[in-house]
């Protein structure tokens, strides 16, 4: 409510997109935009490093991080 409020304050006329259109829409072009960016750089590299981790929160909830190192010509 508060963030809500504030953002009335700055600008009456602003409308707060739902969690829907974040969930439909504004997360899945970003990971498209994103995974595709990431795709085009890989591609163009000729060597990277990349390791890997899992593991689980206290309440179990899995993770996977994917970190990659590499050097560009720019």
């Amino acid at each position: 409510r508060g963030f809500n409020h504030l953002l009335k304050v700055l600008d009456a006329r602003y409308v707060v997109p739902s969690r829907k259109y974040f969930a439909d829409v504004a997360l899945p072009h970003l990971y498209n935009t994103t995974r595709e960016k990431i795709r085009s750089e890989l591609e163009e590299m000729q060597f990277y490093s990349a390791t890997t981790d899992l593991w689980s929160s206290r309440t179990m909830q899995p993770y996977l991080s994917l970190t990659v190192h590499y050097i560009n010509t720019s």
